[in-house]
């Protein structure tokens, strides 16, 4: 029962941790990133502000220690809880100096809000995957190891993102936050496997492909992680085109080596995928997560097409990404079933066939 319940949260966080990322990169396609310009509060509040009204000076107004107001087109900070008087006294108040950027957005400050509400919620299954692996340390330490890491990758995951927030969205900050979100992916995705794996290994033997087709996998794993880290770049250089006014429309051809190198890449990644599904389909071999991974990476390079063809459309910015995401999880998936897929012990007579069904 317990382990059942394991295999249910580390689902649960799976699911969040993909909404987590899909979340931010909303966030960057509509340029929310400093819709709250502190961390962990939102202008100080616990419940971000609506109205401009709310991070405003007004006389007779009633402050609370922490609170932020936009002033002079600067940040400042209560040093306490007072009722203002009829003119603006500086003594109650701290500029804040971290960065800035002192511009309030109802719109952008919301969507950063949900974007940290989701990763705060994702800690939830996480805390009690670490509680309830403390019983099973003894017949079972990987998965106290497993939910340690998580918990660690998310306190990881909350202070970059802090530090996002205060170096104003630093370029190579935001690569290693997404670098993070997915190390914490392939973990969560390895404990799943691995309470998967126990009640697999109860049922009758199959035959299993060779275990050079795991480590093939796990290649191809490499080159997907490198084309979302080039795709991380090629958004970072986007982001900048934005903010200079350029067209969208031109936005492609002023774009460096790596997004050359990144739509090449996409080719190979696309023509093993579809070799090694050609090869295991002559073979009778039917792998469910990998026929998943197949159709997510064609509808993935067909978007990526579509945003280097027709200006880089908005909303496709998001569902590219979340497409690649979902797609290293997958493919992570397949390559441990098939590395540590079950194989007939060694006395064992059972003859190999080319038939074959991992499901």
């Amino acid at each position: 029962m317990l382990k059942k319940l394991l295999l249910r949260l580390a689902q649960i966080e799976l699911v969040l941790l993909f909404l987590v990322v899909m979340a931010g990169s909303i966030v960057r396609m509509t340029d929310s990133g400093m819709g709250c310009p502190d961390w962990p509060k939102c202008f100080g509040y616990l419940i971000p502000p609506t109205e401009q009204s709310q991070v405003l000076w007004a006389p007779e107004k009633e402050f609370k220690k922490g609170q932020m107001i936009v002033y002079q087109e600067s940040l400042w900070v209560s040093k306490e809880d007072f009722t203002a008087g009829s003119s603006y006294d500086s003594d109650h108040w701290d500029k804040y100096i971290l960065h800035d950027y002192a511009v309030f957005n109802p719109f952008h400050t919301w969507v950063e809000y949900i974007n940290r509400l989701l990763g705060a919620l994702s800690g939830v299954p996480m805390v009690l995957m670490f509680f309830l692996s403390i019983p099973l340390v003894v017949k079972k330490p990987l998965y106290l190891l497993f939910s340690s890491l998580g918990l660690f990758g998310l306190g990881f995951e909350a202070w970059l993102g802090k530090v996002v927030v205060d170096g104003n969205l630093v370029p190579h900050q935001i690569t290693y936050h997404m670098l993070g979100a997915l190390f914490l992916i392939a973990l969560i995705v390895t404990f799943i496997f691995s309470l998967q794996k126990e009640q697999q290994d109860k049922l009758p033997y199959r035959p299993a492909l060779p275990k050079r087709s795991g480590t093939f996998i796990m290649v191809l794993v490499l080159l997907l992680l490198s084309q979302i880290i080039m795709g991380t770049q090629i958004r970072e250089q986007i982001d900048l085109l934005h903010k200079t006014l350029s067209p969208r429309s031109l936005w492609i051809e002023q774009l460096d080596i790596v997004f050359y190198i990144h739509r090449s890449f996409s080719l190979v990644l696309v023509l093993s995928t579809l070799f090694l599904a050609w090869s295991w389909r002559q073979r009778e071999v039917v792998i469910k997560a990998f026929d998943g991974v197949v159709i997510i990476m064609l509808v993935s390079v067909l978007s990526g097409a579509i945003m280097a063809y027709m200006g880089v459309p908005k909303w496709l910015q998001p569902t590219h990404l979340f497409l690649s995401i979902v797609m290293f999880g997958l493919l992570w998936y397949v390559g441990l079933k098939l590395i540590f897929q079950k194989r007939p012990e060694p006395q064992s007579n059972t003859s190999l066939t080319e038939e074959s069904t991992i499901h």
